[in-house]
């Protein structure tokens, strides 16, 4: 018999982080601004995906974009 959830409650099998994220909420993941989220999905570094007039991101599309090597400044001592 199947359990009713409450508004707050969460079913075992459901992920604690959503599949899709909004800009916002992938902003508050990665702990940059949603500007820098912004220029990311207007690289193509992050996917997005459009439902509706929302504007979502693959949260599968977030942990690929973290596994890839990217590009850093190395700053020495002078």
């Amino acid at each position: 018999m199947a359990t009713k959830l409450g508004a707050t409650e969460q079913a075992d099998w459901m992920p604690t982080v959503p599949l899709l994220l909004s800009i916002p909420q992938a902003a508050a993941l990665l702990g940059v601004s949603q500007g820098t989220i912004k220029n990311l999905l207007a690289r193509r570094e992050l996917v997005r995906r459009k439902i509706g007039a929302r504007t979502l991101i693959p949260r599968t599309s977030i942990d690929a974009f973290l596994k890839r090597d990217h590009q850093t400044q190395r700053f020495e001592k002078e």
